[in-house]
C-alpha cells in the first residue's frame, strides 16, 4: 500500500491537511474569521496567483502545440465551474522532488484559506471529494508514469490562469 503512494501520494496527503487546518481554525476562533475575511480572500488570490506563475516558470519546459490545447482546455474548464481542487489534486502529482514539495505547501495554503473563508463542512467534504478523486485515479492507474508531466502541468497552467483572473476580478477583498 505505501508503495503505491509514492512521495506524490505523502505529499497529496499533506496538500490535503489544509482544508483540515482551516476548517480547525475557523472553529477555534470564529470571531476572528469576519473581521479577517477580506485578508482571507486576498491571501487566497495571492496563492492562486503563486500556483500560476509556479506552474509556468517551473512545469513548462518546452511547449509545444499539445501544451497550448492543454492550457486552453484547462482554461476552459476552469471557465465552467470545475473545482479547483481537481486541478489541486492532479498537481500534487505531476511535480516531483523539491518541486513537489512547494507545490503542496502552496495547496496546504491554499486549502486553509478556501476552507477558513467557506466555514461549511458539506462544501469542504466535497471539495475533498473533487481534490481526491484525481489523486486516487491517477495513482491506481498509474497515469503518472505515463503521461509526461507537461501535459498534465500545462493543463494547470491553464487552469489556475483562468480561476487566478476569477479570483482577481472579483476583487471583494479591496
Amino acid at each position: 500500500m505505501l508503495d503505491i503512494l509514492g512521495d506524490g501520494g505523502f505529499i497529496a496527503i499533506y496538500a490535503y491537511l489544509g482544508l483540515i487546518v482551516g476548517l480547525i481554525l475557523s472553529r477555534i476562533a470564529p470571531e476572528e474569521i469576519k473581521p479577517g475575511r477580506n485578508s482571507f480572500i486576498f491571501s487566497q488570490a495571492v496563492v492562486m496567483v503563486a500556483l500560476f506563475a509556479f506552474t509556468y516558470f517551473f512545469g513548462l519546459r518546452s511547449p509545444d502545440i499539445y501544451v497550448f490545447m492543454l492550457a486552453f482546455a484547462g482554461m476552459l474548464l476552469a471557465l465552467y465551474e470545475v473545482s479547483v481542487f481537481v486541478f489541486l489534486g492532479i498537481g500534487v502529482l505531476f511535480f516531483s522532488g523539491g518541486l513537489a514539495i512547494v507545490f503542496g505547501v502552496l495547496v496546504f495554503l491554499y486549502g486553509m484559506f478556501a476552507s477558513s473563508i467557506t466555514q461549511e463542512p458539506q462544501k469542504i467534504f466535497f471539495d475533498s471529494l473533487w481534490y481526491f478523486l484525481p489523486v486516487v485515479v491517477l495513482l491506481t492507474c498509474n497515469v503518472v508514469r505515463i503521461i509526461s508531466s507537461q501535459y498534465g502541468i500545462s493543463l494547470m497552467f491553464g487552469a489556475f490562469l483562468a480561476y487566478s483572473y476569477k479570483l482577481l476580478l472579483k476583487r471583494s477583498f479591496l
